[in-house]
């Protein structure tokens, strides 16, 4: 299967078992990946960067969506993320001033290019979310700066760390719900504590 969809310079396609529950997982995962697919595109066309682009960036940007973007079951990170493949980024959550002192923050300044005084956004193979000493209302908005990365991005698989359920004191119930968005774009891997708050697969 593999070596004719490259022969026809197709790069998405799964492989499946030919028996019954090897078909119906395999209907699943497209179930799953056409509504990531369609989720991704409908949240770009409403994005403002994406209004901003010229139509030329627009095309790249959706047809990068395209590329391996088969969905496999539940996306859960792991509970202790000590090592990244190359297109993982680890994503953490910081204070307002950037000081990653303790905790992911200070995992991610020693492994995965974290930089110090830098409270948000990419830096090396890390994503910084600011919780400490964020207002919760200020917090929303930067996770929903991280969904809108996220989507623009479609080549990296983020990997959430429970961010804000530590130091910070919030509760899962209160944190998890705000990545709903994030989680539904088919690259975002959430700790398994989020998952009844984000994943919403046996919704038709």
């Amino acid at each position: 299967m593999e070596r004719t969809a490259n022969s026809l310079g197709i790069d998405s396609f799964m492989g499946f078992e030919q028996t019954q529950t090897g078909m119906e997982d395999m209907f699943e995962c497209e179930r799953r990946s056409r509504r990531a697919f369609n989720e991704k595109r409908r949240y770009m066309q409403m994005s403002r960067s994406f209004c901003n682009m010229s139509e030329e960036e627009q095309d790249e940007a959706t047809g990068a969506m395209n590329e391996g973007y088969f969905v496999e079951g539940q996306r859960i990170a792991p509970d202790n993320i000590v090592s990244l493949q190359e297109n993982q980024i680890f994503v953490f959550g910081s204070n307002i001033d950037g000081a990653h002192n303790g905790g992911a923050a200070y995992y991610a300044l020693q492994h995965f290019g974290a930089k110090f005084g830098q409270a948000e956004g990419i830096q090396g193979q890390s994503y910084a979310i600011p919780t400490d000493g964020n207002s919760y209302e200020e917090l929303k908005k930067a996770v929903e700066r991280f969904t809108e990365y996220a989507v623009f991005h479609p080549q990296y698989k983020f990997m959430l760390t429970a961010i804000g359920t530590g130091n910070v004191c919030y509760e899962v119930k209160e944190i998890a719900p705000l990545f709903r968005q994030a989680y539904a774009f088919g690259n975002v891997y959430v700790p398994r504590s989020f998952m009844p708050y984000v994943d919403n697969t046996n919704v038709p």
